[in-house]
């Protein structure tokens, strides 16, 4: 398909479809539209939906919204590099795409060995052993290991292969400790810090950052991974933005009250000022630094920094 002729999506649908229904169009950058459109192609990829026409359709019509959309904020003619012969396009290969997504979410630590090691696994993984993670170092390893975990739902990894990969790491770098955290996102709305025994020693972990590194006595390095359990209706972005779908009843307390409290997340209400709400039945309200705290790498457990954003999908029923 060439992704230059006129398509015949408006801009409303190519939002949607690129999953921007909480952006505001002119606030969109070339960068953030090139990031979207790479990781929703790794989760819309027919390679990864059974090759079916209607997968292979979503597909063809996700590189549409995404042409449609940088054109748009394109502020001179249409030139898209993106889609050059030494980048992938949108009848790219998964393993093109993938290699792309990691080039723009790994910057600085990227590399070919690492790609194909990733590579291996997604495809390979069965045959996942200390062999695999043979003439790579420990840091190597580790950015493998965060990767999938952070990005385990595009992938489709599940957790055991997740727990083979952490095996094999261990194995093979026996100075290392890596543990896994679950925090539920009400945890993370309430800036908890987890404390986490080992071998009598207790280390404490700010939920809200993604990963931490401890000294051990025994000398062994403690690393925690925390990767919160989402909801089905919930999402969080690379910015600590909490993405939430949620339905409210359409009744007179919209009118009566200047707050309405919703409670789509298991034991915290979002408080909602009325007159943020509009008369249709689907809108997006972005709660501005309500969110989840924003990482300091400088001052781990400050809850005084700035604080992400909350997006509320909303369907009134």
């Amino acid at each position: 398909m060439d992704m230059h002729n006129e398509t015949s999506l408006n801009i409303s649908q190519a939002m949607k479809i690129m999953d921007f229904q909480d952006v505001v169009i002119t606030d969109l950058t070339e960068d953030m539209v090139k990031r979207q459109y790479k990781k929703m192609a790794l989760k819309l990829h027919p390679d990864k939906n059974g090759n079916t026409d209607a997968s292979t359709k979503h597909f063809q019509e996700l590189g549409e919204a995404y042409a449609l959309i940088s054109k748009v904020i394109s502020t001179e003619d249409f030139v898209d590099p993106f889609f050059s012969d030494n980048d992938f396009s949108v009848g790219g290969s998964y393993m093109d795409i993938l290699k792309q997504f990691m080039r723009s979410t790994m910057e600085g630590s990227y590399s070919d060995k690492l790609c194909e090691k990733i590579k291996e696994i997604v495809t390979n993984y069965q045959n996942i052993s200390v062999g695999l993670f043979e003439n790579i170092d420990r840091d190597t390893s580790l950015s493998i290991y965060q990767f999938l975990c952070t990005y385990k739902h595009l992938l489709y990894i599940d957790t055991d292969i997740l727990e083979k990969v952490k095996s094999v790491i261990q194995q093979k770098f026996d100075t290392l400790e890596i543990y896994t955290i679950e925090p539920s996102v009400c945890d993370l709305l309430n800036d908890y810090v987890y404390k986490l025994n080992v071998d009598g020693e207790q280390f404490l972990v700010p939920l809200w950052h993604k990963e931490m590194y401890f000294d051990s006595k025994s000398g062994k390095e403690i690393m925690v991974i925390c990767n919160p359990i989402l909801e089905k209706n919930c999402n969080i972005d690379d910015n600590n933005n909490l993405i939430v779908s949620c339905d409210i009843p359409f009744d007179k307390s919209l009118i009566e009250k200047e707050l309405v409290y919703i409670e789509c997340i298991p034991n915290y209400k979002i408080a909602v000022f009325t007159s943020m709400l509009h008369f249709k039945k689907l809108q997006t309200v972005r709660l501005r630094k309500k969110g989840i705290l924003q990482i300091n790498e400088q001052t781990i457990y400050n809850t005084s920094t700035e604080r992400g954003d909350i997006i509320l999908k909303i369907r009134f029923v």
